[in-house]
């Protein structure tokens, strides 16, 4: 849980703590903490703040979808097609 709070508010070390101590375990220390940020890959908020600064990429790439279209051979197209499509399909071109 406090991996997410560190993720989600971006906030220092002692102001997790606080957070945590007040709302999920009063008798944790500042050193497990930290330990368990570590091990988690938050534990440097310079990163987190730089992640978070950058803007995130599209996992689409309209050119490359562009390419698959074009690809497609046309009777494998309208072997996909249902029977009364096909007729359409064949006397159009």
């Amino acid at each position: 849980m406090a991996v997410a709070l560190r993720k989600t508010l971006l906030v220092s070390l002692d102001d997790l703590l606080a957070v945590v101590r007040e709302f999920l375990n009063p008798h944790v220390s500042r050193s497990g903490l930290d330990r368990c940020l570590r091990r988690h890959g938050v534990g440097n908020l310079r990163d987190l703040l730089a992640k978070a600064a950058r803007p995130k990429r599209s996992g689409f790439k309209g050119s490359s979808v562009k390419r698959s279209i074009r690809g497609i051979d046309r009777s494998e197209e309208r072997a996909r097609l249902p029977a009364h499509r096909r007729e359409v399909s064949a006397s159009n071109g």
